[in-house]
């Protein structure tokens, strides 16, 4: 048993090393600086090269609308609305096979009810975990669409509203709406065995109770830059709060975790369920103290961070203001913080402007891969239509692989170097 718990806390021990070491990385993150200046951001401030995969399509293999896409070292996955999940290689975007599928039978997965797919990925083990039809276990199937086996969801997990992240066989879930004090803000738990690591209590709820929710929608398309299905909870009249849980509270950068709460200005580094202050975001006039975030009116001049991704050269970021305002109110921002030296660049644009070739416009990031590169997925029609447009010569540069696309076809993978 001393051994078990040694192998099962193992991970953990890696991922609670301090990034802190990496000497002359700033402790602050300015927004308010950033504010001040904001002008939109070309791909090359940020990155070298792009590159194109696009996914096989054939009769049997279309992918439908709103894509959730997770990309490990080797593949990437897709799944969208009521469609199964599929499984691409990642240099060649060939069809491998599809995993699982949903069903009222011991293996069968289940949807949010509206054909979209709850599903979670082990990068290191290939494992890719799907919620229960009965919402009590997650379903493992290796990446070739093997069932492994499952694990029982341990007390307290919500997966509903909450971003999962997985690594090592271990499991990290953040309730990112917090109903109240029996469901821990933080949990952490051993995804072969579902032994509870460890919890972390909400100190203060960060938005009102789901007592107080008059009303709740599933929102779906962009309107924030990145796929995945969007929640709109209404509470009393007027305080509207949207949220998509898949979009990342965690991000890894070699082999280190880190988490940002809603609504909270610090980054912390995860040891299990435990949270290590890490860098500060100096939000200055722009910050949303605690007593103001139920009130829709105080909102417009107020910032809160959606989701980070990071690598070992930036932290990629989009921040909303004007949250509990309808859409005439609400603006959306993107951030990106460099850590060598610690600038910070903010867009009112929501996407990074393409200066490296002429496929598409802007491009909105959708993530990292499991090796840290940044991701985006285009549309086939959007390019077409662009390429129309400018009156590209489809074979340019690191357009090759597009030169045969129709618009029948799957979305294009874009990769960011």
């Amino acid at each position: 048993m001393k051994n078990n718990l040694i192998y099962l806390l193992y991970p953990l021990f890696i991922i609670s090393c301090s990034l802190s070491g990496n000497s002359g990385e700033k402790d602050v993150i300015d927004i308010e600086k950033g504010m001040a200046d904001i002008k939109d951001i070309k791909v090359s401030e940020v990155f070298d090269r792009i590159s194109y995969i696009p996914l096989e399509t054939s009769d049997s293999v279309l992918i439908g609308r709103y894509p959730r896409i997770f990309v490990t070292f080797d593949h990437i996955l897709v799944s969208s609305h009521k469609q199964p999940l599929f499984v691409f290689d990642k240099k060649t975007g060939k069809y491998l096979n599809t995993v699982g599928h949903r069903g009222d039978d011991p293996l069968g997965y289940t949807d949010d009810g509206f054909g979209n797919l709850y599903y979670w990925v082990d990068s290191q083990s290939n494992i890719i975990y799907f919620l229960s039809n009965d919402s009590r276990n997650l379903l493992k199937f290796h990446v070739d669409g093997t069932f492994i086996g499952k694990v029982s969801l341990p007390n307290g997990s919500n997966l509903y509203s909450s971003n999962v992240y997985i690594y090592h066989d271990t499991i990290w879930v953040y309730n990112k709406c917090i109903a109240d004090k029996k469901y821990p803000k933080l949990i952490c738990f051993s995804g072969k065995t579902g032994e509870l690591f460890g919890k972390e209590e909400s100190k203060k709820g960060l938005l009102p109770s789901y007592g107080e929710i008059t009303d709740t929608n599933y929102l779906y398309g962009n309107q924030i830059g990145y796929g995945g299905n969007m929640h709109r909870y209404i509470y009393g009249k007027d305080r509207i709060y949207m949220f998509t849980p898949d979009a990342s509270s965690f991000w890894r950068i070699n082999d280190h975790l880190y988490f940002k709460e809603a609504f909270v200005d610090t980054i912390y580094s995860v040891s299990g369920s435990q949270t290590i202050p890490h860098k500060y975001i100096n939000f200055g006039n722009w910050a949303w103290p605690y007593e103001e975030r139920y009130t829709k009116n105080c909102s417009e001049n107020r910032l809160s961070v959606d989701y980070i991704y990071g690598n070992n050269n930036i932290l990629f970021a989009h921040l909303t203001s004007g949250l509990y305002g309808m859409r005439d109110v609400r603006k959306e921002y993107i951030m990106v913080y460099f850590r060598k030296d610690g600038k910070t660049i903010i867009s009112e644009n929501n996407g990074l402007i393409n200066d490296i070739d002429n496929s598409i416009d802007k491009f909105q990031i959708w993530g990292t891969t499991a090796n840290n590169e940044f991701y985006s997925c285009l549309s086939v029609n959007n390019f077409l239509e662009n390429r129309d447009k400018q009156k590209i010569e489809s074979s340019k540069g690191n357009l090759n692989s597009l030169q045969h696309v129709s618009p029948e076809d799957n979305p294009i993978i874009v990769f960011f170097q």
